[in-house]
């Protein structure tokens, strides 16, 4: 099984989500997963396991992880984020995702051969 690698370089404002949906529309990824991720997020919005409804974090927080799957049809994505104060939150990410606060990098790798959907 091969793989094509897409680096994702993000801008301050920049909606993390949207971005890695736009990414695999755009290249024609049928079935992708998030290698890594780096950079900051301004007032996250986090579903907390066995929520109905994300909460809204206030301040500025850090990705300490992200993971997931990336396909033309979606993202499905979990994300353990650090605060001010080295508090790790972590959870489900909403449709609605997160403006980055600095300069974010995300790596993303389509696995040849695969294919997924989300509904």
């Amino acid at each position: 099984m091969s793989a094509r690698t897409f680096p994702l370089r993000l801008r301050p404002g920049q909606d993390l989500r949207a971005a890695l949906e736009r990414l695999a529309r755009t290249r024609g990824v049928r079935a992708g997963i998030v290698l890594s991720a780096v950079g900051s997020l301004e007032a996250p919005c986090i579903r907390f396991a066995g929520a109905q409804n994300p909460s809204a974090l206030p301040g500025c927080f850090e990705i300490v992880s992200l993971t997931g799957t990336v396909c033309r049809d979606g993202v499905h994505l979990h994300a353990a984020l650090a605060g001010a104060q080295g508090q790790v939150v972590g959870g489900g990410r909403p449709a609605e995702f997160n403006r980055t606060q600095a300069d974010g990098e995300c790596d993303r790798k389509e696995m040849s051969g695969r294919r997924e959907t989300r509904r």
